[in-house]
């Protein structure tokens, strides 16, 4: 999957070349967006520096935010990108902070928390 600019593609109006951003790892793809879950289009090197939040990362091309901002929580990243499948919704993470559990959503998370970490009354 190819991610596009989302201002180059005026809107997701017209994807072409220019567009192109990186290729993205649908595996790892998940909120908050990071660097490393994106890699180098064809012959080109690394899409965006290592290591950086979400808010660093920017079309080398264009200079602007690859996803539309209206589309973007504080602190999270985007909740969608428009990649050559159309849009996609980025997931958020939903891991257990006591022993690592990652969960797909966050009744399934509260779930397990309530399974596997409540502690049962002394009596």
């Amino acid at each position: 999957m190819i991610l596009h600019c989302w201002y180059c593609s005026l809107g997701g109006e017209r994807l072409s070349e220019d567009s192109k951003v990186a290729t993205v790892d649908e595996q790892r793809l998940q909120r908050p967006v990071t660097p490393d879950m994106f890699g180098p289009l064809n012959g080109t090197g690394a899409p965006f520096m290592e290591g950086v939040e979400w808010r660093y990362m920017k079309h080398m091309a264009c200079g602007k935010y690859p996803w539309p901002q209206a589309a973007v929580v504080p602190g999270d990243g985007p909740l969608k990108i428009l990649t050559d499948k159309g849009f996609v919704d980025v997931p958020d993470k939903f891991e257990c902070e006591v022993c690592g559990w990652v969960g797909k959503t966050g009744p399934a998370l509260k779930c397990h928390m309530t399974l596997k970490h409540t502690e049962e009354p002394n009596g």
